[in-house]
């Protein structure tokens, strides 16, 4: 393993997931469980950080987490460490893989003219630039509610995959709404089917861009990621709680 590699493992794992605070209000926390076969087997954890310009935008750093250890495993099977920043383009990152103990290391850098794409893997590294028309998004912006690119906009779409450093081409195709429990409350959100690269995943977006549900391939594992609780309410897409309604009098 490269001395890269240790060095970026050794960071993010320091890192995440306790690295954000709860009072920041620049500060956003995201948890996803994740299930194979309807069992618990790990967790992915999204930090975003909001971090204001002088034009008036704001530069979202993003650190994301994910460890997935079947049962039965001693160790983890899966683990991914993400780095990235993202503004009014798709997200820019650094992802670093660790799978059955081999390591990986996939590295995008987006600009206005296009992609620099780096994949270091067996000793060998090899570095892409492509045009920008040839991405649309990564699969980094799939859960960042604030990106620029959100699902809902594609019909055909040109996926960059921060797992395996392939572009994943194919269709979005709307399912249509769906209501998911999510910690005792029932959230909102519309499914989207993306067909690429040979596979299917499906996921599940609020009005506000929250990522609910992903069922996707990761590895060769079928797993789901549930977020563990509901995402923030927005103005036209409040999340419905389950149990007993109360009437409150408010004073005019």
């Amino acid at each position: 393993m490269s001395l890269l590699i240790r060095t970026w493992i050794f960071v993010f794992l320091a890192m995440l997931p306790g690295a954000a605070s709860a009072v920041d209000p620049g500060v956003q926390t995201l948890q996803w469980d994740v299930f194979l076969n309807g069992q618990r087997v790990g967790k992915r954890v999204l930090t975003i950080r909001y971090v204001p310009l002088p034009e008036g935008t704001l530069k979202r750093i993003v650190e994301s987490s994910l460890d997935i250890q079947p049962p039965g495993s001693k160790v983890p099977t899966w683990q991914q460490r993400v780095a990235g920043h993202a503004g009014l383009l798709p997200a820019s990152f650094h992802s670093v893989i660790m799978e059955k103990g081999g390591a990986r290391e996939v590295q995008a850098r987006v600009a206005e003219d296009g992609w620099v794409v780096s994949l270091v893997e067996g000793g060998k590294s090899k570095t892409f630039e492509l045009a920008g028309n040839r991405i649309d998004m990564s699969t980094v912006d799939f859960l960042d509610p604030s990106s620029a690119v959100p699902m809902s906009r594609y019909d055909d779409v040109r996926v960059l995959s921060a797992e395996s450093g392939e572009i994943l081409e194919g269709k979005v195709l709307r399912m249509g709404p769906s209501d998911l429990m999510i910690g005792g409350t029932l959230v909102h959100t519309e499914e989207y089917m993306l067909e690429a690269g040979g596979a299917r995943s499906s996921l599940f977006y609020t009005a506000d861009g929250f990522l609910v549900r992903w069922d996707t391939r990761i590895g060769l594992l079928d797993v789901v990621n549930m977020l563990a609780e509901p995402p923030p309410a927005g103005i036209d897409d409040a999340p419905v709680p389950i149990g007993g309604s109360e009437i409150i009098e408010v004073q005019l």
